[in-house]
């Protein structure tokens, strides 16, 4: 979703300047529908277009499961990956437009290969 805001010399609450900003919102969404599978689905990454001007939505995905899957299982850090990701895309891959990341965990982690899952009885 793309919003321009009015010019500030246009308060935003006069008939023309809603005007104006309704014809200037723009949406292009990529989206699907499917039943979740808590045994196998680890996460949801939302973001802004700005973070998928640079991703494929593959790249993001694979680059979401690789920084969690640097941290400890049932220690990871979303908030620290959704940051990462932003950054990745703002600093590095020079995005010019907003960008943000929401990432929700859906389980308890991402397993690494090499790490067993803490079992809790």
């Amino acid at each position: 979703l793309r919003i321009r805001r009015p010019p500030r010399s246009t308060p935003l609450y006069s008939s023309a300047a809603s005007d104006v900003y309704k014809r200037q919102v723009h949406g292009d969404p990529e989206i699907r529908v499917w039943d979740l599978n808590p045994n196998e689905d680890e996460f949801i990454l939302m973001g802004s277009d700005g973070l998928f001007d640079k991703f494929s939505s593959q790249e993001a995905v694979s680059f979401v499961r690789h920084e969690l899957k640097q941290m400890p299982y049932m220690e990871q850090d979303s908030h620290k990956v959704a940051r990462l990701i932003s950054q990745e895309a703002l600093l590095k891959r020079n995005v010019k437009d907003n960008v943000t990341a929401m990432i929700i965990q859906l389980n308890r982690g991402v397993k690494n290969d090499q790490q067993q899952p803490h079992l809790i009885y």
